[in-house]
């Protein structure tokens, strides 16, 4: 845990001389959100919010994606590529081809699986540039994100 915290800590150093694109990304507690259907349950019934936040390092820049698990939103690994990859092509691509380093936690739904590593080698082919994914201990190594 200490290693994995000093290579984000040079990985910081190293994005504040525009060498790498530093990331962290995490999903949120989930948030209760009223949901106002057109019936007498106005008050009764609640939606349930998710939050899945990436923070840039050296800019100190976040944007949060806010999606709820009714519907076609499904809490599933095509869901956060959609975030990440969208998140990538506004805010990553650069003429420098600037590497992009990602710190996740291991949650395999999430950040480890194989639709991520393709959608982030697809960009990566794409783009010419290189993406490293970092995966830090779920729930004890704090990140920025958070």
């Amino acid at each position: 845990m200490k290693d994995a915290r000093e290579a984000k800590t040079l990985d910081n150093a190293i994005s504040e001389k525009d060498e790498i694109i530093a990331l962290t990304m995490d999903l949120q507690a989930i948030k209760l959100c009223l949901y106002v259907p057109p019936n007498k349950m106005y008050f009764k019934t609640k939606l349930s919010c998710h939050n899945f936040t990436v923070y840039n390092l050296k800019t100190r820049d976040v944007v949060c994606y806010w999606f709820s698990k009714d519907g076609n939103n499904q809490l599933k690994a095509s869901t956060f590529v959609s975030c990440i990859i969208h998140y990538l092509e506004e805010n990553c691509v650069t003429d420098s081809k600037t590497p992009v380093v990602i710190y996740s936690d291991g949650c395999s739904y999430q950040n480890r699986n194989n639709i991520l590593s393709n959608a982030l080698l697809n960009f990566a082919i794409k783009h010419n540039v290189l993406v490293f994914q970092k995966y830090l201990e779920p729930d004890h190594s704090p990140m920025e994100c958070e």
